[in-house]
């Protein structure tokens, strides 16, 4: 659909992990759906990018990528 890689279930555990490790770096996970969605885009394309990171590293890549100063 978006041209993406498919990705195994041990990719897609590392990117939902992301995710919540983004979210806590955020102090939080109630952000509106557009936010939430900007996040999962971006680990999605971080990963499709280079598949081989672990999930605090892609949570870094993320956040430094989206421009988030923490």
């Amino acid at each position: 659909m978006f041209g993406y890689n498919a990705f195994d279930d041990a990719h897609l555990k590392t990117m939902g992990d992301a995710f919540d490790f983004v979210c806590t770096k955020l102090h939080g996970v109630n952000y509106p759906l557009p936010v939430r969605e900007a996040i999962a885009d971006c680990i999605i394309q971080t990963m499709s990018v280079k598949p081989d990171y672990d999930s605090a590293g892609l949570a870094d890549a993320v956040v430094k990528t989206l421009g988030i100063k923490l």
